[in-house]
């Protein structure tokens, strides 16, 4: 199984530093620079062991973001640990490897934000975390205090986390509904948190364990993103989303629109059986980050940890998997996929589109053209030649002396101009008689000098 991610993060109205830190499979955001919203995204598909997460400091403000980086750390350090380790193809097996690894990551950040607070004891910081660990199809999450994790699988959305809060308490216990304990202002009271001394009470981090399918997308969320968006907009926001970027956009967006009452963060994370395109873009990330501006747009980029970026800085061509069928190729082509990241082919297959359109448009209208040039109607003539046959066949029926001068002939092939219509019927009539040639040019509509020609011939033949 293969997994890709991608998480932002946006500090509340008014605050110059983020409480918030958030773990991408070894990146995670540094206390280099106290401000702003970040976007972390991977490049291509994850394989094998991996982990992710979102931690929340709380307490006094000057080290809040210290107490979530203090947890973040030990998610690194527990990856890095346990990263040679062998684990088994066995799905139990893999699933009980991966809950022993956030075991003990629960029980290491616990101490060391513990031992952090024992050192400030008037700053009273512990933080609030939730992780999940994958391998190949076993995914076990856990969480401590209101970090939710949800999974979304075929359209349907379902949470992964429990709350501890007393307003839970409350509701678990019949006092309030499920609806009133989402809004009661106790819903901040934590019941169980990171930074728990041992002579305190006893830390019950919640666990659950996934049999993870192709398609679904597990989405880790700060308490205040849970505040500000429901559950029923975050599924249909996922379920319209083509992308892991519009996913990112959206509910970001979300939240801006219902103000920045608080930090907020939000993990994304898809499984897909087979390794599809990877693609980092600037147009997805600045959209995400924008949406996360609205409320901070003065902040400056804050930076990010291990192989991090605080954000994508160009858009890659898409690589895709060896084996995926042609027809899963063509459907993300033309961005019919349901996590397609060619959000911009559209403009380009509409352009493409019409210049085939316009070729055949030419081509049709040369071929007519060639066509209609090539018929033989416009190769006959304009004139007809029958009109020249009357002269000869005249000519013809009057004996011609041979003492005869030939100065006739060619006066008499002029005459077919004047009179073409009248030689040939009195030719065949008065042909024997000698006279023929002075008629002839006394009836043509016109007295032309060729009358002149055939007066004289017959005179001079005898």
């Amino acid at each position: 199984m293969f997994y890709r991610a991608v998480a932002a993060t946006c500090p509340g109205n008014d605050k110059e530093y983020n409480s918030n830190n958030i773990y991408l499979n070894t990146k995670y955001i540094t206390d280099e620079i106290k401000a702003s919203e970040v976007l972390l995204k991977q490049k291509k598909e994850q394989e094998g062991l991996q982990f992710y997460g979102i931690a929340e400091g709380f307490g006094a403000d000057r080290y809040t973001d210290e107490a979530s980086l203090i947890a973040i750390r030990k998610l690194l350090s527990i990856q890095k640990r346990v990263s040679g380790n062998e684990i088994s193809d066995n799905y139990d097996e893999a699933a009980d490897s991966l809950y022993a690894y956030l075991e003990d990551f629960i029980k290491e950040a616990n101490e060391a934000v513990a031992a952090k607070a024992a050192e400030l004891p008037d700053q009273n910081i512990y933080a609030s975390v939730a992780a999940i660990a994958l391998y190949e199809t076993a995914a076990i999450t856990c969480n401590v205090g209101n970090t939710r994790i949800y999974l979304f699988r075929k359209g349907h959305l379902s949470r992964l986390s429990e709350d501890h809060n007393q307003a839970q308490v409350m509701y678990k216990n019949g006092v309030i509904t499920e609806e009133k304990a989402a809004r009661h202002p106790k819903r901040n009271k934590l019941t169980q948190y990171l930074g728990i001394l041992p002579e305190g009470k006893q830390l019950e981090p919640y666990y659950s364990e996934v049999e993870v399918k192709h398609g679904d997308i597990f989405v880790i969320c700060s308490s205040a993103f849970c505040s500000a968006v429901e559950d029923e907009s975050i599924c249909s926001m996922i379920r319209d989303s083509r992308s892991l970027s519009q996913i990112a956009e959206k509910l970001m967006q979300a939240a801006a629109e219902k103000g920045f009452s608080d930090d907020t963060s939000i993990l994304v994370v898809r499984a897909d059986a087979q390794a599809r395109t990877a693609a980092a873009g600037t147009g997805t990330a600045a959209a995400a980050a924008g949406a996360a501006s609205t409320a901070a747009a003065a902040k400056a980029p804050r930076a990010s940890g291990e192989n991090s970026s605080a954000a994508a800085k160009s858009k890659e061509p898409p690589a895709e998997g060896e084996n995926e069928p042609f027809i899963n190729k063509l459907k993300r082509f033309l961005g019919l996929s349901a996590d397609s990241e060619n959000e911009k082919v559209w403009p380009a297959l509409l352009t493409f589109g019409c210049c085939i359109l316009v070729v055949i448009i030419l081509t049709v209208l040369g071929i007519k053209i060639y066509n209609a040039s090539k018929s033989p109607a416009s190769n006959a003539p304009t004139n007809p030649p029958s009109a020249n046959v009357g002269t000869p066949s005249s000519q013809a029926g009057t004996p011609t002396p041979s003492g005869a001068s030939p100065s006739g002939s060619p006066s008499q092939t002029q005459s077919p101009s004047s009179a073409p219509t009248q030689a040939p019927t009195e030719a065949p009539t008065e042909a024997p008689a000698t006279e023929a040639p002075t008629q002839a040019p006394t009836e043509a509509p016109t007295e032309a000098p060729v009358t002149e020609a055939p007066t004289q011939a017959p005179t001079e033949a005898p």
